[in-house]
This record gives C-alpha cells, sequence and structure tokens, in this order.
C-alpha cells in the first residue's frame, strides 16, 4: 500500500503479509479492507483509493453471500463509516509502474 499526495509524490508506504494463499480476489478485498483500517487510523479523509481490483464488486449493489461479498461488505461499512470525501477508483495495473519509474 502507498499513501501519495494530490501531486502522485510519495507520502508513506505499508507492506503486509497474510497467509493463507487465497483467490486473487479475495486477497485484493482483504488487502482494501487492511488499507481502509489504516488509513482511518490516521485519521485521513479525502483520500482517493486506487485499486485494480475489486472496485466493481465494492460498487455493486447486488447482494453477495460469498467470503468475498462479506468482506467487501465489510469494506463499505469501514469505508462510510470513515471517508466522507472519499472514492474508491479503478486503475489499471500497468498505471503502478509508471508512478514508480
Amino acid at each position: 500500500m502507498c499513501i501519495r499526495d494530490d501531486a502522485g509524490d510519495f507520502v508513506l508506504a505499508r507492506t503486509d503479509w497474510f497467509s493463507p494463499l487465497c483467490e486473487v480476489t479475495i486477497g485484493e478485498a482483504v488487502e482494501l479492507h487492511t488499507a481502509l483500517q489504516w488509513v482511518s487510523n490516521l485519521r485521513f479523509d479525502n483520500v482517493d483509493f486506487v485499486l485494480d481490483s475489486v472496485v466493481d464488486s465494492f460498487h455493486t449493489k447486488v447482494v453477495d453471500d460469498s467470503g468475498l461479498g462479506c468482506i467487501i461488505t465489510a469494506c463499505r461499512q469501514l469505508f462510510q463509516d470513515s471517508f466522507q470525501n472519499s472514492h474508491i477508483e479503478f486503475n489499471r495495473r500497468q498505471t503502478n509502474e509508471s508512478l514508480t519509474n
């Protein structure tokens, strides 16, 4: 996870490892929840969370009782409770490479 300012400059980063290995979408959803908790604990607001996965799941109105759906529901609740002026947006994975170069 990487926090950048509004100019795109590096501010702060964090790496988490979790186990057991799981499906990519589940891992992405867990990492979204972890990022939401982290940024909430930092008391940041007006944040654009940029992801290359699970964005559609986050924004859908369809009820999903799967493991992924349960994690996304927890993400939505945390987002609603902590981020009044924020967004969750999709960005292609290749864009991450251009930010690090």
